[in-house]
């Protein structure tokens, strides 16, 4: 998958549950990265960690603002929760999203199964042994970026993040 060049994001809706958010920079950039090369305009996202690093309950992985939830894409894009398998989730983008998420660092996304399948990059929390129900959200972990980021310079730093192998 190649990256887009110099992309302007616009986030037409994305939705941050605040007391349980907290993500750190790279993450971060990284998020904003995969959501802009996939053509994202809608993001709901339920937790990544506290503001200390610690992960909030029930969870236990979501540490150091690396590890998050999100919410699976919908047809109608409008960001409510929608359980996997429903005709609303919206497969093609969410599989786009997936594979943006991918490239820019997440090398670990657990989900659950649906009609006999897996959405791309995903394995399935039941099968490995995960309790936790992953029906309704999408959780990340296994962040490994190969970025590069450059300063732009400025007053405030333009920050560019983009895979190392893509030009």
């Amino acid at each position: 998958m190649a990256i887009k060049k110099r992309v302007m994001v616009s986030v037409r809706k994305c939705v941050l549950y605040l007391s349980k958010v907290y993500v750190s920079g790279n993450t971060f950039a990284s998020l904003i990265g995969a959501v802009s090369n996939s053509g994202t305009n809608d993001l709901t996202i339920n937790q990544f960690s506290k503001s200390d690093g610690t992960s909030p309950d029930p969870s236990k992985s979501h540490k150091s603002g690396r590890n998050g939830d999100l919410r699976y894409l919908r047809t109608d894009e409008g960001g409510s929760a929608v359980i996997l398998g429903s005709p609303n989730v919206a497969v093609g983008r969410q599989n786009q999203l997936n594979n943006s998420l991918h490239l820019f660092g997440w090398k670990d996304m657990i989900s659950g199964r649906f009609n006999g399948g897996l959405l791309n990059h995903i394995s399935s929390s039941k099968e490995r042994g995960i309790k936790s129900d992953h029906s309704n959200h999408l959780h990340l972990q296994g962040y490994s970026p190969n970025v590069q980021v450059d300063y732009l310079g400025g007053t405030l730093p333009e920050v560019v993040v983009k895979p190392n192998n893509e030009q």
